[in-house]
């Protein structure tokens, strides 16, 4: 497999017999088929896995995800697929099943969906789609020594109170907190360099930076007043900030994401996209959008982990009418008002309704409210709407096809 699959260190055990299989089917007229995790179907082990499979072979058919359970004691259920191949040369009808409904089609993708060949879709540098700029939240590398807490604030000097800015990443985000971060320039830094408060931060600091393994580390206590990774524009911007967690709970129906004022730092737990228009939000809080995130988005055991390359940049996005952004604009800040409203953390808000055990219910006003928006984004792709998340990860998969073959 080592010699074969390059990459091979990401996939589960199960692809090892995948490869297996079709090599043994290779010219031959045989079939082989496993029953698997949805897992090599998703997200980087498709690139990975799928390239090298195709070279030779075809889905012949397959179950799209279901649960298994166990007939063990503390039972573990598992989301699973059962896949079908034999050798690419050879002809006959392909059926894809999804629950009781089995539909005959040309060709089945390794997202197993009913698309055009080997659509396997892979990581971009920038948006396919023109959407705006999705950076990395900003890494502090600091020790603590940057950070404060709401204790930490009662000791800031007068002086220094314009350099103190909130603090949001994932877990901040979804749990309804926010640390708070000291935010300087080098010029900033030089003016309050001398006050205690300042320099006893500034020496946890460098002596971090300096004890480090890593040399790039050790060059950035030179510049102890400043991030390791900056993304925020600086001083003059004054937008808005969509946040979006980097890994959040297969458990929702929706991960929740969020927008801050521009005097909020964005921490690398979280991604960023400044200056965002409110009706982009919208659009990543969409079911089409957690369609595209289930099946390419990596994982992190078994929570999503969001990638700008292989998630957002490859998104396909249709044109937009002003109409529509405005419409989607609209729910989206209905969808912000009844958060506040409702109250409580967007963990309690948007619950665990799909966890194995003990799941919670989604707030019912702002499930509700999420639909409506899911209504509007579907018309925007399909004017009649889609009868399930299969049939619209199959329309993503077509539009990002057509999209790499243009270029």
């Amino acid at each position: 497999m080592e010699e074969s699959v390059k990459g091979y260190k990401k996939l589960d055990y199960i692809a090892g017999w995948f490869v297996k299989g079709t090599n043994y089917i290779y010219g031959k007229n045989s079939k082989v088929a496993f029953v698997s995790t949805n897992s090599i179907c998703q997200g980087e082990q498709v690139p990975i896995l799928w390239n090298v499979l195709l070279v030779t072979a075809q889905i012949d058919f397959a179950y799209t995800s279901f649960v298994w359970n166990n007939n063990a004691k503390n039972n573990a259920t598992v989301q699973v697929v059962i896949v079908g191949l034999s050798d690419r040369n050879r002809q006959e009808d392909k059926h894809l099943y999804s629950g009781s409904v089995v539909k005959k089609v040309q060709y089945i993708t390794p997202y197993l969906t009913d698309g055009n060949k080997k659509i396997i879709v892979r990581k971009s540098p920038q948006s396919l789609f023109n959407l705006p700029l999705m950076s990395r939240g900003n890494m502090p590398t600091d020790g603590g020594g940057l950070l404060l807490n709401k204790k930490d604030l009662k000791e800031v000097p007068d002086e220094c109170a314009s350099l103190i800015h909130k603090l949001i990443g994932a877990k901040e985000l979804i749990d309804g907190y926010c640390r708070y971060v000291l935010w300087m320039s080098k010029n900033e830094y030089k003016k309050v360099k001398n006050l205690p408060f300042i320099s006893n931060r500034i020496d946890i600091v460098r002596e971090m930076r300096l004890k480090s393994k890593k040399k790039s580390t050790n060059a950035l206590a030179l510049q102890p007043w400043r991030f390791e990774l900056i993304s925020h524009p600086g001083t003059s911007y004054s937008g808005n900030t969509v946040v979006v967690p980097r890994v959040t709970s297969e458990n929702r129906f929706y991960s929740p994401m969020g927008i801050v004022d521009s005097n909020t730092i964005v921490s690398d737990s979280a991604m960023a996209i400044y200056n965002a228009p409110l009706w982009l939000l919208g659009l990543l809080e969409s079911r089409m959008h957690m369609t595209w995130l289930r099946a390419v988005g990596g994982k992190l055991e078994n929570r999503y982990r969001y990638s700008v390359a292989l998630v957002y940049n490859t998104f396909p996005v249709p044109e937009l009418s002003t109409r529509r952004k405005n419409e989607i604009e609209d729910l989206t800040l209905n969808i912000l008002d009844i958060r506040d409203e409702e109250g409580g953390t967007l963990a309690e808000l948007y619950g665990s309704p799909l966890a194995e055990k003990n799941p919670k219910p989604m707030n019912p006003r702002l499930l509700k409210a999420h639909q409506e928006l899911d209504a509007v984004v579907d018309r925007a792709y399909k004017q009649s709407g889609f009868k399930d998340d299969n049939e619209r990860l199959s329309l993503l998969l077509d539009m990002y096809s057509k999209k790499v073959n243009e270029k």
